[in-house]
């Protein structure tokens, strides 16, 4: 999602300063947020949690008059949840089995005859990669809530939905990063309401070839990475080969690594919290090399730095055959947002002039050994990069990709993964007085959960 939960409010330093000398506890269910009493039931909340997810007003209410309401009609959480499941094809015994509960109960708490159990709603929006609290904020269902996970169909030419599994993945990782960056923002005191999407609009480009037009799709890629490499401030883990994490953070974009299925190599997420660009990267299979962790995390960039909201949705994953575009050649993918962000990675991490300063420079080597070993590229990026330079034949042999590996790689093999990133800030919030222990028991025991399946 991109909406942010409450935009008539804005949080700031002094809202959250004065919730910390508030030692009330809270209790929130589905249908009210109110002090907590030896009956109530529900996940227990500090004031900071109160203001952070519902608002100084919320705060301020429960605190005059014992309660606050937090949800205009009985069934407003089944209909949010209704809806994302449909945008994700998953189906209601699908569910059922993930949350451990009948059809009947089911039924009945997406009918509104019953209200759903406060644990198992959170369950549930972590599994359908929805921000919990966006379920009892909004007295409606969340608009625009959908999820375009594509590639292209060469025989028919449209596109069509990735595997239930990679949907689900995916909806989790969107959960997770939504988690983390709330409990970071309570640590550092920040406005979070007020987080820009992205740093820098000046790097947002709306162009789009239309399809069967595949040369001006290559060149746009390459032009984006021109002007791109000319706008940022560029660190070098060697002579020429720069870090990409650097360029992701000056456009405003988060980076993660995590374990995922092995052929996938990353993805660009619009944070269901805040609305920033995420970009998760996996740790296993092609992209346990290094060159090929560069390219995905290059071709993440152009996502995350070019592509415009109308085009972005909430998650966007390309490529062919199931795969990202990131593992598969530069002209693998028909998907043409896909090859823009290709063409754009390739020329971003190695270009015209400095690929043919390395080769006049080491005229009797191998032209490909020296643009890999240079760039830090694979050998297959660095034919591409050749060939389109016209220094080599396209029937060159690619072989192996090079074992140079610069030892200040831009994500290493011990980089944490979300659920050692989300452990962290659950523990120093807590140890701040910032969220009740409750709610850490309530995310760590959906993180198991959903490490089950």
């Amino acid at each position: 999602m991109t909406t942010k939960i409450r935009d008539e409010f804005t949080i700031s330093r002094k809202h959250i300063e004065a919730a910390l000398k508030i030692k009330e506890t809270f209790v929130r269910s589905d249908v009210q947020l109110n002090l907590d009493n030896p009956k109530a039931k529900g996940r227990r909340l500090t004031a900071v949690e109160v203001v952070c997810i519902f608002g100084p007003l919320a705060l301020q209410t429960a605190l005059d008059r014992g309660a606050f309401i937090i949800q205009n009609r009985s069934n407003a959480s089944s209909d949010t949840i209704r809806l994302k499941m449909d945008k994700l094809g998953l189906s209601s015994e699908f569910l059922c089995d993930k949350l451990e509960i009948s059809d009947a109960d089911f039924q009945k708490y997406m009918s509104g005859a019953a209200y759903f159990p406060i644990r198992k709603l959170e369950a549930a929006c972590a599994i359908l990669g929805i921000e919990d609290a966006k379920i009892s904020a909004y007295g409606n269902a969340i608009p625009d809530s959908q999820v375009r996970l594509r590639y292209y169909d060469e025989r028919r030419g449209d596109v069509k939905l990735f595997d239930q599994s990679l949907v689900e993945k995916i909806s989790e990782q969107s959960w997770k990063i939504g988690k983390i960056e709330y409990l970071n923002a309570l640590i550092s005191a920040l406005a979070v309401n007020n987080i820009e999407a992205v740093r820098g609009e000046k790097y947002i480009d709306s162009v789009y070839v239309t399809p069967n037009n595949e040369r001006p799709t290559v060149a746009k890629g390459k032009e984006i990475a021109i002007s791109l490499r000319r706008a940022l401030e560029l660190k070098k883990i060697n002579k020429k080969a720069i870090r990409v994490t650097d360029a992701l953070s000056q456009v405003g974009a988060d980076c993660f690594a995590d374990n995922m299925e092995e052929p996938y190599c990353g993805m660009t997420l619009i944070s269901a919290w805040s609305g920033k660009r995420v970009v998760v990267t996996n740790t296993r299979g092609e992209n346990s090399r290094q060159s090929v962790r560069r390219f995905t995390l290059a071709h993440e960039l152009a996502h995350a730095a070019s592509d415009p909201e109308d085009k972005f949705v909430v998650v966007k994953v390309g490529g062919t055959a199931g795969k990202t575009a990131g593992s598969v050649g530069v002209k693998g993918s028909r998907d043409l947002p896909e090859l823009r962000a290709n063409s754009f990675a390739a020329n971003f991490l190695a270009p015209d002039d400095e690929v043919v300063a390395s080769i006049e420079g080491r005229p009797n080597e191998n032209a490909i050994d020296v643009v890999c070993d240079d760039f830090a590229i694979s050998r297959s990026a660095a034919k591409w990069r050749l060939v389109s330079l016209g220094k080599i034949s396209s029937d060159s042999a690619v072989g192996q990709d090079s074992l140079f590996k610069p030892q200040n790689v831009d994500i290493n093999e011990n980089a944490s993964t979300l659920d050692d990133r989300l452990r962290k800030s659950l523990i120093a919030a807590r140890e701040r007085g910032l969220i009740h222990s409750d709610t850490v028991a309530s995310v760590l025991s959906t993180t198991e959960l959903l490490a089950k399946k």
